[in-house]
């Protein structure tokens, strides 16, 4: 429990984008606002942001103080909470003005990080959670500033200040001050020299465009820090398709010099040596989103017509004794039929690849009835043929009760 008083006014202290961004989530758990305080003197006497046409007005700390006299206060600072929180007690903000609760630590955080094109970002279970660095277009600094935001956040929770984790499922409770070391690294879509594709799925939201945190630094040079510098376990790749990178030999290379696991993303389009080793050494997984059991279908989601080719090269990949995943986008009117859906776990049960149903990321209403009864079909004929699936259930949460309903699953 946290020791709001509802009665009291409450400052929220930083108006920067993760306030603003995320105003009505904190309103939501938090109260309203009386109004908001930051450092920038450029941002005094400004409105904010308008949530249910209200508009926040930004104070100074001391005028803030006068105004409201019994105030508590929130950090909504993501960048270096801790540091905030130590400034504002050398300001002389007593402790218990803070909002704050238990201690709390995570075991995710700083063990493990995403690199995409706008910046460093947390590797967090649930959205709305992850924080995010913009790269300085160094990934030595960029590294050096993600890991003390990590301490930053690690101690604040400690104090049991809320931060952007609070309410996050992977927190535990009680103190953890051991220096976390990064042992899982995932490329994501957006770092140069990464964004290469040699498809255009008609689900990609991508479209070889680079958001306003663009990365200057190569994928390759960033593979080369990590085998210099770091000692992660485990490695995703999911920046595009690596088999027609520019970069493919050396990263893979390194890949399998380091004998690092992980995972592989691939549209199988081209058979790669390099992932057939990293395949039969056991050090990957696999990942093919088919999404079609049909030539006509495949050509009609990927704007290429190469199913024969690709079946071809994931049952070369299966002869390497290595684990292959096969995912099922399920896109309306589309592959929502019974001949896609048979051909697809046929395929599947016939390079014995265990499959992952997911559905399009553009769309957040539940599935339609042909959907809902394409996804129903894929774990029924799994179920058949001894297939193993599972279903993406962070994709489906609007689903997941009907299926239990249905006794589907459970």
């Amino acid at each position: 429990m946290f020791n709001i008083e509802e009665k009291r006014p409450i400052i929220f202290y930083g108006a920067g984008h993760y306030a603003e961004t995320n105003l009505s989530r904190l309103i939501d758990k938090w109260y309203e606002p009386a109004c908001f305080v930051d450092a920038d003197e450029n941002k005094h006497y400004k409105k904010l942001v308008s949530n249910e046409n209200r508009d926040y007005v930004i104070l100074p700390l001391d005028e803030a103080i006068k105004r409201y006299p019994d105030y508590q206060l929130i950090i909504t600072v993501v960048s270096d909470p801790f540091s905030v929180y130590k400034y504002l007690l050398d300001l002389g903000v007593q402790k218990e003005r803070f909002i704050t609760g238990e201690p709390q630590w995570c075991p995710m955080l700083g063990t493990s990080l995403v690199l995409q094109g706008r910046g460093l970002q947390s590797c967090c279970n649930r959205p709305g959670y992850e924080f995010c660095i913009p790269s300085r277009g160094n990934i030595t600094a960029d590294i050096e500033q993600y890991r003390r935001q990590c301490s930053s956040l690690s101690m604040a929770l400690n104090e049991g200040l809320i931060t952007t984790c609070t309410g996050c499922d992977s927190l535990q409770d009680g103190y953890n001050t051991n220096q976390p070391e990064i042992k899982s690294i995932i490329f994501g879509t957006g770092l140069p020299g990464g964004n290469t594709c040699n498809l255009e799925c008609v689900f990609c939201h991508y479209e070889g465009k680079l958001d306003h945190f663009e990365r200057d630094d190569n994928i390759l040079e960033i593979f080369k820090y990590i085998a210099e510098n770091l000692q992660p376990k485990t490695i995703a790749y999911a920046a595009g398709e690596i088999a027609v990178s520019p970069y493919r030999d050396e990263i893979l290379g390194l890949w399998i010099s380091k004998g690092w696991g992980g995972l592989i993303n691939t549209n199988a389009t081209l058979f790669c040596d390099g992932i057939a080793q990293l395949l039969s050494k056991g050090l990957i997984t696999l990942n093919c989103s088919l999404d079609a059991g049909t030539p006509q279908t495949f050509a009609k989601i990927k704007n290429v017509d190469c199913f024969q080719k690709v079946m071809d090269n994931l049952t070369k990949y299966s002869q390497t004794g290595g684990r292959i995943e096969l995912k099922y986008i399920i896109l309306d009117e589309i592959n929502d039929n019974d001949e896609d859906v048979q051909g697809f776990v046929f395929f599947a049960k016939q390079i014995n690849a265990p499959i992952q149903i997911s559905r399009d990321c553009r769309v957040t209403d539940a599935l339609s009835e042909k959907g809902y009864d394409t996804l129903v079909n894929i774990t029924k004929l799994c179920t058949d043929l001894d297939v193993d699936y599972a279903i993406l259930t962070t994709l489906f949460e609007k689903d997941l009760y009907r299926l239990r309903s249905d006794n589907i699953i459970n």
